[in-house]
Parts: C-alpha cells; structure tokens; sequence
C-alpha cells in the first residue's frame, strides 16, 4: 500500500497503531522510503507516543486532544496533530501547543462549509480535515482553509487491496496529488505554510 501511494506521489505516509506491528512497520518504511515522512496515527497516550517515537516516526496525529502529549512532542521537536471537533476543542488544542489541529470526522459535520465557517473567524489556524476525504471534496477542502487532508478509505478501497491492485491505487494516489497542486489558493482563509512549532 505504501509503495502504491509513493508511486503516485504521496509522501507523508500515516501508520495507525491499530495496525498490525504498527511500530516495526515505521521502521520499515522509513528504512525502505527515506525521502518520505513517515508517522504515527491514533497515538492516544503518552506510552504510545513515546513507542511510535522511540520506532522514528517523524510526525503523529491523534483523534483527541491529550495536554501532555502535546507538551513532550513539542520537546521533542516531533510534530504532532491534535484531534478536535468544536471551535472550542480546535482553539484549546492549538494553544497547548499542536503542530496543526486534526478536525474529524470532517464529512458528517458538513465538510467544506463546516470547515470555511472555523476558518473565517478563527484566523490562520492550520486545519487537517480527515474522515470521508475523497476526490470529489478534495478541491473544495483546500479552498475552505485545509493546509493537508487526512485520506484513507478512498485511496484504499477494500477491494483493490484484496485484489493487489497496486496501479489503481498508485493512479488513484496521482490523482489526489493533481487535484492538490492544481488548485488556486485565493480563499480568504488561505495561509501560507508554516513553521513547525518546537
């Protein structure tokens, strides 16, 4: 799956720790794909963070919001995406010191009209909308404000997987990839990228 999504230009590749050996497949596909980025998803604890650390993951997302997580990622220089929902949870995340604010699930709470209407009062905040990210919302994500999206079920449909369908999904990958980097960025609540904090 992960040489399908590089194949067709993904580079920043999540291994969720409910994934079999989650923390050996870290090492191995920074081993095998050094010119990626390579973390850690549904990191929720400390223990966890320090294991998905201590296997180099070089980025970690979580659905929630965990102060002390966040503080020893900020420490350790590790990029970390806070999970939030509200405007309230979204704020609080980002002023203990997330990287960037995971706000799932995007979809069921309106996806590019939820995330415009965060954007536009809450300023320049670096939004990651996840959950139900597919090609046909992949324009009108980025126009709302998102600096990256989450994507999952879409780039790896069961089927293509059972079936080893690795060009499919390596096309379906360059197709996420085109339909980022064609977009104009005149949305009001476009911000440039930022530094990572730490």
């Amino acid at each position: 799956m992960a040489d399908a999504a590089i194949a067709g230009g993904i580079e920043l590749l999540e291994v969720t720790l409910t994934s079999t050996q989650p923390y050996w497949l870290i090492e191995q596909l920074r081993a095998r794909w050094p010119q990626a980025q390579v973390g850690a998803g549904t990191v929720m604890g400390l223990d966890a963070f320090q294991d998905a650390a201590a296997a180099g993951a070089q980025f970690c997302f979580s659905p929630v919001t965990e102060a002390l997580v966040i503080e020893r990622a900020f420490r350790r220089g590790i990029p970390f995406v806070a999970g939030a929902l509200t405007p309230n949870e979204i704020w609080q995340a980002w002023q203990l010191g997330a990287t960037a604010v995971k706000v799932f699930p995007i979809q069921a709470m309106g996806g590019a009209a939820y995330l415009k209407n965060l954007c536009t009062p809450m300023g320049a905040l670096p939004l990651v909308p996840t959950g139900g990210i597919s090609l046909d919302n992949t324009a009108s994500l980025l126009q709302a404000g998102a600096i990256a999206l989450c994507i999952g079920g879409s780039l790896f449909p069961r089927a293509w997987v059972e079936q080893q369908n690795w060009d499919a999904i390596a096309e379906r990958a360059a197709a996420f990839v085109t339909e980022a980097g064609v977009l104009p960025r005149s949305s009001p609540c476009h911000r440039p990228p930022l530094p990572i904090q730490g």
